[in-house]
C-alpha cells in the first residue's frame, strides 16, 4: 500500500541496491510463473473430487499477495511491500486477470471467495496495477455477480461480503471508483441486498455484511447518477428499516406486521444498530430520495387558499396583500381553524404539551442546513453527507429559550448554557425544559411533515421565492421565549393552539438583507405600532425588519374578552412560523446583477469590448460595477425589495411578464433603478468594498452564461485606467441593459434553485415520513 499513497521511499541508490533490486525482480518473475502454472493446472484438472487443489492454488496466490510482515515498520516492512507489488505486477502481466472471471464465478465457495480476495489485493498494491484491474471489465462484472447472496450457492453471504470488500479495494482510487459505478447492474444488486438482508431467514453472516453492502451502495451512488430502474419500492422498504432502527413508538397503537418482522429479524444480527450503520442507511435513503423525480405539489394557490394566509374566506387576495402589506406593514387575518390536524395529522395528540413533544421529537433525525442558492443536487448532498443519521442537534434542529428579567432589558437564556451547538438533544430534554418555563422551538418542520412541506412550497411559489422555512414554537403559560428582536425574513405566524400576546415595534432598518444583524438600540420597546392577541386560527404577518416580541401571559381583561369569544382550554401556546427568505438573486437588485452579467457576456461574445484584447480589465470593471450596485442597494430600499410575481402570474407559477398586467410598471421600475445606478455608482467606494462583497455575489456563478472567476486584486492594474473603464462600462450598461432577457434568466434561475431545493426536501422527508 505504500506506493498507493506516495510511491516507494528513497534508498535505491548504489550498485548494491540495484543488484539487489534486479535479483528480487527475477525472483518475483519466477514466483509468478510458478503460481500461475499451479493455478492453471488446478483449473484444468479440477473436478468435483479435486476442487480442494484448486481452492489451495487460489489461496496460495492470495497469500503471496498479502503484505504481511512481522516487522513494525522500517526498511524490512517497506521491502516486503515492494516485493508484494512486484509480484502483483508480474502476475497481472502474465495473465492472471484473464483467469479471474471464471474463478469468481466458480461453483466452489472457497474458490470464489479466494478469487475476490485476489482482486482486492491486486487493486490496492499500486495505482498502476489498480488501473489495469479497472480495465478488466469482465473481472468487475464477475465481482458484481457475487453480490446476490440469497441464492442456492452455499455460504453465499460470505461470497457477498468478499465481493463488497473487493469492490471497495478497487474503488480506492478515483479511476476505480468511477469504473465500479459504470458496471451494469451493480446499483440494482447492491440496493436490492440492502432490502433483502434484514428480512431473510438465511442470515448467517454477522452485521458486517449489511454494513458493507450499505457502504458500497453509498459509494457507487455518490455522484447522484441517474438510475435506470425504479427505486420507489426499494426506498419504501429502506424507510421502514430506518424507522425501526430509530426505535420509533408504535403507529396508531401497534406496529405493522412487516415492520415487526423487520425488527425481530434485525435483532438477530448482533450489534448492527450502531451510529455508523444508521449513518450509512440514512445516506442511502437520502441519495435515493434525491434521485426521485421532483413533482411540484398541487395547485399552489389552492394550498395557500385553504389556510387563508392572505386573508379572505371567499378566496385568496394575493394582489391586495402584495399592494398593501407585503414588506411594509403587519396584518392579522383568520385562517382555517382546523389547520393543526391539516398540517400535523390526526395522530398527533395535544392532551398535554409533554405528550405532544414526545410524539413530535421522539425518533426525529437531525436535518443539516442545505443551500437555497444551489442548482446541483450533488453539491447539496455533499453539504449534508457527514451529518446524516444523527439525532437532533441543539440550535440546528431544536432551541430551548426563555426571556428573564435583567434590569431594564430582558435577557435571553438558553437551556443548555454550557453546551456547544453540536450537542444532541432528546425529547426528554425538551419536556424538562418546557416544564422549567422554556419555549421549545422545533426548526425545519418543512423537512419533517409532508403537509407543512406542501404549504411551505406553495407559499414560496406564490411569493416568487426559493424556499419558506417552518418552525414550531411551544410556549408554556405566562412565559416569553425570544427577547425583542427582528428577523431578516418575512414571517407568517399561524396560531394553532392557545393564545399569545404580540407587540410589534417600528423597524430600526427597513428590509434588512439575509444574514445581516445589527445591535438593537435601547429604545426599541417604546411605542409599539401594533398589539395583537392571537387566538387559534389567527395569522399574523410581520415584515422583515419589524421588531417584535410575544408572550403567553396577558391581563385579566384580555382573558375575559377571549373567554367571551371562544373557550380557551389550554394556557400554553403553539404556533407555526413560516419564514419567507428573500435570496439576493430575487431582490430587485438581483435583477440588475443578472442584467449586467447578461449584457457583459453578450459584449464579450460579440468581441465588442471597450478595451481591445484586455479581458482582465473587462472582468474587473464588471465586478466593480456589481459591487457598486450592491453599495447602492445598501442605501436604497427599493433595490432590497423582493421581486414577486403579481396578479395572474401567481396562478401560472412564474408566468412571463408579458402575461402580467403590471409588466409595464415593472419595466418602468427597472429603468428607474438603472438611473439610480448611473447616479450612485461610486468607483472609489466599490474598490474599498471589493474584497468584502465578492462572497455575496457567488450566486452569479449559477447563471446560464456563467459567473466571473477573479484571481487577481485591483492593485494589479493601474487605478487611473480602471476608473475610466469603470465609468464607460456603467454608462454603457445603463443605456443597453435588456429587461425582458433579464426577467427570463431570473425565472430560469428560480426554477433551477427551487428544483434543487425540492430534492433536498424530498430527501429529508424520507427520513421522517412513515409510509
Amino acid at each position: 500500500m505504500g506506493s498507493m499513497v506516495g510511491g516507494r521511499g528513497g534508498g535505491a541508490g548504489g550498485d548494491g541496491m540495484k543488484r539487489k533490486r534486479k535479483k528480487r525482480e527475477e525472483e518475483m518473475m519466477g514466483s509468478a510463473d510458478l503460481l500461475l502454472q499451479r493455478l492453471t493446472l488446478a483449473m484444468v484438472e479440477s473436478t468435483n473430487e479435486q476442487l480442494g487443489s484448486l481452492a489451495e492454488a487460489v489461496q496460495e496466490v492470495g497469500e503471496s499477495l498479502q503484505q504481511t510482515s512481522s516487522a513494525d515498520g522500517g526498511e524490512e516492512e517497506e521491502e516486503e511491500e515492494e516485493e508484494a507489488e512486484d509480484l502483483a505486477r508480474e502476475l497481472v502481466d502474465k495473465g492472471l486477470l484473464e483467469l479471474l472471471p471464471s474463478l469468481l464465478q466458480h461453483s466452489c465457495v472457497e474458490v470464489a471467495i479466494g478469487s475476490a480476495e485476489i482482486v482486492g489485493a491486486l487493486a490496492v498494491s499500486s495505482c498502476e496495477i489498480n488501473a489495469k484491474v479497472v480495465k478488466a471489465r469482465a473481472v468487475l462484472k464477475a465481482l458484481t455477480e457475487l453480490l446476490p447472496w440469497i441464492t442456492s450457492r452455499r455460504d453465499a453471504g460470505e461470497c457477498c461480503l468478499a465481493a463488497c470488500h473487493a469492490i471497495m479495494d478497487v474503488a480506492i482510487t478515483p479511476l476505480g471508483c468511477s469504473a465500479m459505478r459504470q458496471v451494469p447492474g451493480l446499483h440494482q444488486q447492491l440496493i436490492g441486498q440492502c432490502v433483502l438482508l434484514p428480512v431473510s431467514d438465511a442470515v448467517v453472516v454477522a452485521g458486517e455484511l449489511l454494513d458493507q453492502v450499505l457502504v458500497v451502495a453509498n459509494m457507487v451512488l455518490r455522484d447522484n447518477i441517474e438510475l435506470d430502474f425504479d427505486t420507489s419500492e426499494v426506498l419504501l422498504s429502506l424507510q421502514k428499516l430506518w424507522k425501526m432502527t430509530r426505535h420509533l413508538p408504535p403507529v396508531h397503537g401497534r406496529k405493522p406486521m412487516r415492520l415487526a418482522q423487520l425488527e425481530t429479524q434485525l435483532r438477530s444480527i448482533d450489534n448492527w444498530c450502531t451510529p455508523e450503520n444508521e449513518h450509512q442507511l440514512a445516506k442511502l435513503i437520502v441519495q435515493l430520495a434525491m434521485q426521485q423525480r421532483v413533482v411540484p405539489p398541487c395547485d399552489s394557490e389552492e394550498v395557500v387558499t385553504s389556510t387563508h394566509l392572505f386573508g379572505g374566506r371567499e378566496g385568496i387576495q394575493l394582489d391586495c396583500f402584495l399592494e398593501e402589506h407585503w414588506e411594509s406593514s403587519p396584518l392579522v387575518t383568520t385562517m382555517n381553524v382546523g389547520l393543526l390536524e391539516q398540517l400535523l395529522g390526526n395522530g398527533i395528540c395535544l392532551d398535554s404539551p409533554a405528550e405532544f413533544l414526545k410524539a413530535v421529537v421522539y425518533g426525529m433525525a437531525g436535518c443539516p442546513p442545505g443551500f437555497a442558492d444551489e442548482v446541483d443536487p450533488r453539491i447539496q448532498y455533499e453539504g449534508l453527507e457527514s451529518r446524516l443519521g444523527e439525532p437532533p442537534v441543539y440550535d440546528q434542529d431544536i432551541r430551548l429559550v426563555k426571556s428573564e428579567p435583567d434590569g431594564n432589558s430582558p435577557l435571553e437564556v438558553h437551556y443548555f448554557r454550557n453546551k456547544g451547538t453540536t450537542s444532541f438533544i432528546s425529547a426528554e430534554d425538551c419536556v424538562s425544559a418546557y416544564r422549567d418555563g422554556y419555549t421549545v422551538v422545533i426548526r425545519g418542520m418543512q423537512f419533517r411533515f409532508p403537509e407543512i412541506a406542501a404549504l411551505s412550497d406553495a407559499l414560496a411559489t406564490q411569493l416568487g421565492q426559493v424556499t419558506v422555512g417552518a418552525n414550531l414554537y411551544l410556549t408554556p403559560p405566562h412565559s416569553q421565549g425570544l427577547v425583542t428582536h427582528f428577523d431578516d425574513h418575512c414571517v407568517f405566524v399561524c396560531q394553532l393552539v392557545g393564545h399569545k400576546q404580540w407587540k410589534i415595534y417600528p423597524p430600526q432598518q427597513w428590509l434588512p438583507r439575509l444574514y445581516t444583524f445589527k445591535a438593537l438600540s435601547q429604545n426599541t420597546r417604546n411605542d409599539p405600532v401594533a398589539q395583537y392577541m392571537l387566538c387559534e386560527g389567527d395569522v399574523l404577518y410581520i415584515p422583515r425588519g419589524f421588531l417584535h416580541e410575544a408572550h403567553t401571559s396577558c391581563s385579566s381583561e384580555k382573558l375575559e374578552l377571549l373567554d367571551s369569544l371562544q373557550n380557551i382550554g389550554a394556557e400554553f401556546s403553539l404556533h407555526l412560523s413560516l419564514g419567507v427568505e428573500v435570496e439576493p438573486a430575487f431582490e430587485w437588485e438581483g435583477l440588475l446583477h443578472i442584467a449586467l452579467r447578461l449584457w457583459s457576456h453578450q459584449r464579450q461574445q460579440q468581441q465588442s469590448m471597450y478595451f481591445t484584447g484586455d479581458d482582465k480589465m473587462e472582468d474587473l470593471c464588471e465586478m466593480l460595477l456589481h459591487v457598486a450596485i450592491r453599495n447602492t442597494g445598501n442605501k436604497t430600499m427599493t433595490f432590497r425589495k423582493a421581486w414577486v410575481p403579481l396578479s395572474s402570474t401567481a396562478k401560472q407559477d412564474l408566468a412571463t411578464p408579458e402575461d402580467c398586467s403590471h409588466s409595464k410598471l415593472m419595466e418602468e421600475g427597472f429603468t428607474c433603478m438603472l438611473k439610480d445606478v448611473r447616479e450612485g455608482a461610486d468607483y472609489h467606494e466599490a474598490v474599498k468594498e471589493y474584497e468584502g462583497s465578492l462572497s455575496s455575489l457567488n450566486w452569479l456563478n449559477q447563471l446560464s452564461v456563467g459567473g466571473l472567476q477573479l484571481n487577481y486584486h485591483t492593485n494589479e492594474l493601474r487605478a487611473g485606467l480602471v476608473e475610466e473603464a469603470f465609468r464607460l462600462m456603467a454608462d454603457g450598461f445603463v443605456q443597453e441593459a435588456v429587461f425582458q432577457a433579464s426577467i427570463q434568466e431570473q425565472r430560469n434561475l428560480l426554477r433551477a434553485f427551487r428544483t434543487c431545493r425540492r430534492k433536498l426536501t424530498n430527501a429529508m422527508l424520507a427520513l421522517h415520513t412513515y409510509h
